[in-house]
């Protein structure tokens, strides 16, 4: 079998007999031909496996010599719905830390905008004050000491100050040849 790394784009090469093929995947046995179209390198489409979390799927199976065993490939419709589920699990809360939130609140947060909230407690119990923003990508809320939607571009750090000071000197007459 050969397969290309996705890391690095190599090809990586396996014996046949290095890779074993199971009788059943996903709670679905896999008759002789399958098998057989498997070991081929060819790849079969299955249905209605169950996957760890108790919910079915179906996808493509295939041998990939990178791993020394049978992949899954999910097609983009799959890959569609699945982050499309993903992305409606998360919704905001009415109570964040301890502070219950306003209706304008909420709907700031559902438009991805930050919010300062005051009087939030951490597990601990100690009172905090912070900006809190969605974080769509991890399906999370991010908490900020300072406003992220602040523009930075005003503010110059010490090394643009070293840069600025060494502009405006004057370059250094020589004294002349030395001989």
């Amino acid at each position: 079998y050969v397969s290309v790394d996705r890391l690095t784009n190599e090809l990586v090469a396996c014996r046949a007999d290095k890779i074993r093929i199971p009788a059943e995947i996903k709670g679905i046995k896999l008759d002789e031909n399958q098998k057989q179209k498997i070991s081929e390198g060819q790849a079969i489409y299955l249905e209605n496996m169950i996957s760890k979390n108790g919910k079915n799927f179906n996808a493509t199976l295939q041998v990939n010599a990178d791993k020394r065993g049978i992949m899954f490939r999910f097609d983009e419709t799959q890959k569609q719905n699945h982050s499309n589920t993903q992305s409606k699990a998360f919704s905001i809360t009415e109570k964040i830390g301890g502070v219950v939130l306003s209706d304008k609140q909420q709907s700031a947060l559902k438009n991805g905008d930050a919010i300062y909230i005051k009087g939030l407690k951490d597990k601990l119990g100690q009172e905090y004050n912070a900006y809190v923003r969605v974080n769509s990508t991890e399906q999370k809320l991010d908490f900020f000491k300072w406003n992220p939607e602040k523009s930075k571009s005003k503010d110059i750090t010490p090394l643009q100050k070293e840069e600025i000071k060494q502009n405006k000197e004057e370059p250094k007459k020589s004294k002349g040849m030395k001989l």
